[in-house]
């Protein structure tokens, strides 16, 4: 990993009651939902402060100049309007259009993800197009691309069981060489919260 060549995307959300783990908070509560979010963002922060590579932390609504995120480690961003595929595409393009040449993105839900992961990621794309870390749900908790491009993110429906194959499949027509990560849990619903250790 170089901090010249490889960039981290962190996509967060503001920690606000009500806006955030809302799935989640039907069935415990916002303020417990708040609680576990807040836990999540804290293992992020914390699997990703010490990496040897750039990180771009976009946040959904407003900027956090004071939080828990280091100002000189994490180069904050607004994230861009549109649906998550836009939003990906753009902060990805801004990526490579400043120069790196290895581009990961990550959510913040997922606590099985390791520094471990992250750095396998990135030492892939020194051989491969791009990288998956496909979710237990059918997502994924991680994509990294050499190249963008536009079919793996615009018209597409996200938050489904079938976007990790949807998005290998992609990888195939594009003629991108991929690889494929451990299958990790996010924690979306009250019963991943026993057994993710919440």
């Amino acid at each position: 990993m170089n901090s010249k060549t490889d960039v981290l995307i962190i996509f967060i959300k503001n920690p606000i009651k009500g806006k955030v783990k809302t799935r989640l908070a039907k069935s415990i509560g916002e303020d417990k939902a708040l609680s576990v979010y807040m836990r999540l963002l804290a293992h992020t922060c914390g699997i990703t402060k010490d990496l040897n590579c750039s990180k771009r932390l976009y946040y959904t609504w407003h900027i956090e100049q004071q939080d828990d995120w280091d100002n000189g480690i994490y180069n904050k961003q607004l994230q861009y309007k549109g649906d998550l595929g836009q939003r990906m595409y753009q902060a990805i393009e801004e990526s490579f259009n400043k120069g790196f040449e290895r581009v990961c993105i990550i959510g913040s839900d997922c606590p099985e993800l390791a520094p471990e992961h992250l750095i396998q990621a990135f030492d892939t794309l020194k051989k491969h197009d791009a990288v998956i870390g496909p979710a237990l749900d059918g997502g994924f908790y991680l994509l990294g691309l050499t190249r963008n491009h536009a079919d793996l993110f615009l018209n597409r429906t996200w938050s489904t069981s079938s976007v990790a194959r949807e998005t290998i499949e992609q990888f195939n027509r594009l003629g991108y060489t991929h690889f494929q990560l451990p299958t990790l849990s996010d924690l979306d619903e009250a019963s991943d919260l026993e057994r993710l250790g919440f």
